[in-house]
């Protein structure tokens, strides 16, 4: 491991958390302005945000090239997802899974390569959409039921359900891990002055 890959120190954690939270804030706006539109977007709506997203994580890779930032990063964004009450297990386990995949590969290149960090960046957006996805699919009586007792009506369950499953659950993952590279592209971009 280079330097860069060293224990973190308490300014990483700082950076950490303030990160996250601008990241937390643009999640939830994105989150709650496609549920209002209609289910068929909202159902993408991890894939609209990931061309927002990606330039504060990869702001974050650049500025703490630690192997687990993007798992710490996940674990911190679950946590307060999890304050407002909307935390739920297999979304918890999806995202975690991708994000240390994502750290894996990133980390191959001590978080220097686009091409590495558009890949990782990509899963760990598909795990935040199959955390969604995965339930509809496969567990839908349990599902519909969990979001219900939360607040969400039958109707709503009905369309969310019907827009992430079968060929479109399939065709939004695959096009929230295309907007996750795409993001990392655009970040890169946006950084590169910053960056050098």
């Amino acid at each position: 491991m280079n330097k860069n890959s060293n224990g973190y120190k308490i300014k990483d954690f700082v950076l950490l958390g303030i990160v996250t939270a601008i990241y937390f804030v643009l999640y939830m706006v994105i989150g709650f302005a496609t549920a209002g539109l209609n289910p068929l977007l909202h159902a993408f709506s991890p894939a609209v945000f990931s061309l927002v997203g990606g330039t504060v994580v990869l702001f974050l890779m650049y500025k703490v090239p630690k192997f687990g930032i993007l798992t710490l990063q996940t674990l911190l964004l679950f946590a307060l997802v999890t304050v407002i009450g909307m935390g739920y297990l297999p979304w918890f386990i999806s995202s975690v899974v991708c994000a240390v995949l994502a750290d894996l590969i990133a980390a191959s290149s001590s978080y220097k390569s686009t091409w590495k960090n558009g890949i990782g960046y990509g899963l760990m957006q598909v795990g935040s959409s199959a955390g969604g996805i995965i339930p509809a699919m496969f567990f839908a009586e349990g599902y519909k039921a969990e979001w219900t007792a939360r607040g969400m009506t039958a109707e709503q369950m009905d369309a969310s359900i019907a827009v992430s499953t079968g060929v479109i659950g399939v065709v939004v993952l695959v096009v929230t891990f295309i907007a996750g590279f795409i993001g990392i592209l655009i970040a890169q971009k946006i950084l590169a002055k910053h960056f050098k």
